[in-house]
Protein backbone atom coordinates (compact mmCIF):
# COMPACT_ATOMS: atom_id res chain seq x y z
CA UNK A 1 0.00 0.00 0.00
CA UNK A 2 0.79 3.93 -1.18
CA UNK A 3 1.07 6.51 1.60
CA UNK A 4 2.05 9.88 1.66
CA UNK A 5 2.81 12.10 4.88
CA UNK A 6 4.74 15.13 5.83
CA UNK A 7 7.66 15.30 8.31
CA UNK A 8 7.84 17.56 11.06
CA UNK A 9 11.03 19.25 9.30
CA UNK A 10 8.57 19.78 6.34
CA UNK A 11 9.63 17.19 4.00
CA UNK A 12 6.60 15.59 2.29
CA UNK A 13 7.69 11.89 1.52
CA UNK A 14 5.78 9.32 -0.25
CA UNK A 15 6.46 5.26 -0.88
CA UNK A 16 5.59 1.89 -0.53
CA UNK A 17 4.64 0.81 2.96
CA UNK A 18 6.36 -2.61 3.18
CA UNK A 19 6.76 -3.66 6.69
CA UNK A 20 4.69 -1.56 10.19
CA UNK A 21 7.55 -2.28 12.98
CA UNK A 22 5.19 -2.04 15.92
CA UNK A 23 1.37 -3.71 17.05
CA UNK A 24 0.20 -0.20 17.08
CA UNK A 25 1.44 1.16 13.78
CA UNK A 26 3.81 3.66 14.90
CA UNK A 27 6.31 2.75 12.99
CA UNK A 28 6.10 2.34 9.13
CA UNK A 29 9.68 1.24 6.94
CA UNK A 30 8.76 2.52 3.11
CA UNK A 31 10.55 1.47 0.28
CA UNK A 32 12.32 3.52 -2.37
CA UNK A 33 10.98 6.99 -0.10
CA UNK A 34 10.59 10.17 -2.90
CA UNK A 35 10.32 13.80 -1.67
CA UNK A 36 7.90 15.81 -3.07
CA UNK A 37 9.43 19.05 -3.99
CA UNK A 38 7.48 22.22 -5.06
CA UNK A 39 9.19 23.61 -8.03
CA UNK A 40 6.74 26.57 -8.38
CA UNK A 41 3.25 27.78 -7.49
CA UNK A 42 2.02 25.22 -9.97
CA UNK A 43 4.03 21.82 -10.19
CA UNK A 44 5.97 19.54 -7.59
CA UNK A 45 9.05 17.88 -8.52
CA UNK A 46 10.02 14.49 -7.16
CA UNK A 47 13.77 13.70 -5.79
CA UNK A 48 14.96 10.33 -3.54
CA UNK A 49 14.88 11.19 -0.45
CA UNK A 50 17.76 10.64 1.48
CA UNK A 51 19.70 9.81 -2.00
CA UNK A 52 22.84 9.01 -0.49
CA UNK A 53 22.22 5.86 1.32
CA UNK A 54 22.48 2.77 -0.14
CA UNK A 55 19.74 1.20 1.71
CA UNK A 56 16.27 1.19 -0.53
CA UNK A 57 14.19 0.24 3.09
CA UNK A 58 13.74 3.66 5.45
CA UNK A 59 12.06 3.66 8.36
CA UNK A 60 9.67 6.71 9.74
CA UNK A 61 8.42 6.89 13.33
CA UNK A 62 4.87 8.56 13.42
CA UNK A 63 5.96 10.77 16.01
CA UNK A 64 7.62 12.68 13.88
CA UNK A 65 5.21 13.48 11.19
CA UNK A 66 3.13 16.43 11.31
CA UNK A 67 0.64 15.01 8.38
CA UNK A 68 -0.32 11.26 9.40
CA UNK A 69 -0.12 9.14 6.08
CA UNK A 70 -2.94 9.40 3.55
CA UNK A 71 -3.50 7.23 0.15
CA UNK A 72 -1.84 9.15 -2.66
CA UNK A 73 -3.31 9.91 -6.20
CA UNK A 74 -3.06 6.95 -8.77
CA UNK A 75 -1.05 9.67 -10.81
CA UNK A 76 1.62 9.49 -8.06
CA UNK A 77 1.59 5.72 -7.49
CA UNK A 78 2.26 5.04 -11.36
CA UNK A 79 5.19 7.91 -11.79
CA UNK A 80 6.19 6.05 -8.56
CA UNK A 81 6.34 2.58 -10.14
CA UNK A 82 7.88 4.32 -13.30
CA UNK A 83 10.69 5.55 -12.09
CA UNK A 84 11.80 2.69 -9.88
CA UNK A 85 10.79 -0.19 -12.64
CA UNK A 86 7.74 -1.71 -11.47
CA UNK A 87 5.97 -4.26 -13.44
CA UNK A 88 2.04 -2.80 -14.04
CA UNK A 89 -0.30 -5.09 -14.34
CA UNK A 90 -3.21 -4.01 -16.46
CA UNK A 91 -6.54 -4.51 -14.91
CA UNK A 92 -8.14 -7.80 -16.51
CA UNK A 93 -10.86 -6.98 -18.97
CA UNK A 94 -12.89 -9.78 -20.81
CA UNK A 95 -12.87 -8.30 -24.91
CA UNK A 96 -16.10 -9.76 -26.34
CA UNK A 97 -15.86 -9.52 -29.68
Amino acid sequence: MYKIFKLNSGEVVFGLVVETLSQDESVLTIENPIQLVQTSQEQVGIMPFMPYTENKQLSFNVKNMSMLPEEPTESLIAEHKRIFNIIQVPDSKIIVG
